[in-house]
């Protein structure tokens, strides 16, 4: 068991036992609930707004140093540049996919009610601004101003225009701009991983107060989640499977049938950069030359995950549809292109550390409060393995069109 996964499963227990200890609490003694709730309710805030605090650091260094990187990838050659693109292609599909199927799915099985409570009271929900202001709004009159704000689609903005123009500098000055940048995200990686080794406390005294106040149906909206977002993660791993077939020429079966193994280990370590041998032989017994195995696959499970917008706009689309939040289809688009961006500044990252990261940036755009999400962090790790699977399905899906664009070009 890896420590990622023990960590995960540490968390999922403190959800567990908070939501019994809060269901316990209102249906025995319920005249308590108001005094253990003075208590569990200050340290549940606290370990959220640690949580909170390394969002936007790390958001934005991370998505200057992946542009840089992937940038840098793109000019090591042509099959590295076509690999990009086609990475890109098949996030815009599955972008376009999760605004397409998410609502449809949530309309005809919406989530059942309850999770509401977990926002703790006094949280003002904020509201989707109308178009024209969200398209005024999109570049920041004072960067310093975003950053204390926390107007987190600004700040994307910012740190695209600052990874591009860093491309622009000559190499010893660009390593010079990166360098802190990188050790910023670094840093906030370690204070992550600080605050999620207190994760079973606080997730115990937020799971206490949504038992508390909203009982069995809470434990039911989990479940329901935890369906919902599985299965978008499915169908990202579909749409990777028949751009295998349609666009890669590899029959469906032949396809199954060479990379089982690596879905086995896949979904054993939750980890497709851990599956990597086993995807270099599938894409070997699939007919992709080694030239192409060598540079893409190690591209892809460093720079690409299919399942990243798909699930990360699965969680926000939600989230948005347990608080009633009405948004328009500009702002779900644009929430759509946000998901898209945010994947390439997680993707090398365990998803439940990079929760909160990836999630807040896309949940501005459509007025989602980051408080909601953090019962989903504790059962993140059970939809991690259909986005592990579906990324390593998609990983050698991306292999296997690199080769066939390489053939014409011999």
């Amino acid at each position: 068991m890896t420590a990622t996964t023990a960590a995960a499963l540490r968390t999922l227990a403190g959800l567990l036992l908070g939501l019994a200890a809060g269901v316990t609490v209102a249906a025995l003694i319920p005249e308590r609930g108001d005094s253990l709730l003075a208590l569990a309710d200050p340290i549940g805030t606290l370990w959220l707004n640690a949580l909170k605090l390394t969002v936007i650091p790390l958001v934005l260094a991370l998505l200057i140093s992946g542009l840089a990187s992937a940038a840098d990838t793109a000019r090591a050659g042509g099959l590295a540049a076509r690999s990009l693109g086609i990475f890109a292609v098949m996030l815009l599909l599955s972008a376009t996919l999760a605004i397409t199927a998410g609502p449809a799915l949530l309309a005809l099985s919406p989530p059942p009610p309850g999770l509401a409570a977990a926002i703790p009271p006094g949280t003002t929900l904020p509201s989707p601004p109308p178009l024209s202001q969200w398209v005024n709004g999109l570049i920041p009159p004072n960067i310093f101003k975003a950053l204390a704000d926390g107007s987190m689609l600004q700040i994307v903005i910012f740190g695209l225009a600052l990874g591009f123009a860093a491309l622009t500098l000559s190499p010893q000055r660009r390593a010079a701009l990166l360098a802190p940048i990188d050790a910023l995200a670094d840093a906030m990686l370690v204070i992550v991983g600080w605050v999620l080794w207190a994760a079973p406390l606080g997730v115990f005294a937020l799971a206490f107060g949504l038992g508390e106040r909203a009982g069995v149906a809470g434990v039911g909206t989990l479940v329901h989640y935890v369906g919902f977002v599985s299965l978008m993660c499915i169908l990202s791993l579909l749409l990777a499977w028949l751009l295998a077939w349609v666009w890669g020429g590899v029959p469906p079966l032949r396809f199954i049938r060479a990379l089982g193994p690596a879905l086995a280990v896949g979904l054993g370590t939750q980890s497709s950069l851990a599956t990597l041998p086993l995807m270099v032989k599938a894409s070997g017994e699939l007919g992709v030359p080694d030239r192409v195995t060598r540079l893409t696959l190690p591209l892809a499970v460093t720079t690409f995950r299919i399942t990243s917008p798909m699930a990360n706009m699965a969680v926000v689309l939600y989230c948005a549809a347990i608080l009633d939040i009405d948004y328009s289809t500009g702002a779900l688009i644009a929430a759509a292109a946000t998901a898209l961006l945010m994947s390439f500044t997680v993707v090398s990252l365990p998803s439940q550390i990079t929760f909160f990261a990836a999630l807040i940036p896309i949940g501005t755009v459509l007025g989602v409060p980051p408080e909601i999400y953090v019962p989903f962090l504790a059962v993140e790790i059970l939809p991690d393995l259909f986005r592990t699977i579906g990324n390593v399905v998609a990983d050698v899906s991306a292999a296997t069109i690199a080769a066939r664009g390489e053939r014409k070009t011999d």
